[in-house]
């Protein structure tokens, strides 16, 4: 299982799932997984950041779109 622990993002940001399955754990303890087709919307620029997982047996492949300044 590939890890990426306590990442921040570098912007607010939609990750869209294209193969494979992720799990995201926010810092309060919550998790949820994307598969294909699944959308996050990541917006923890600051803090603690979130852990991501790839909880799948093939690859993972997301799209990440970056979301302009509000």
């Amino acid at each position: 299982m590939k890890l990426f622990n306590n990442f921040i993002a570098p912007r607010r940001q939609f990750v869209i799932v294209l193969s494979g399955e992720l799990e995201v754990e926010v810092s309060d303890g919550e998790k949820r997984r994307f598969g294909s087709g699944g959308i996050c919307l990541v917006e923890d620029t600051a803090g603690r950041g979130h852990v991501s997982r790839v909880t799948s047996t093939i690859r993972c492949y997301a799209a990440v779109v970056p979301l302009g300044d509000e």
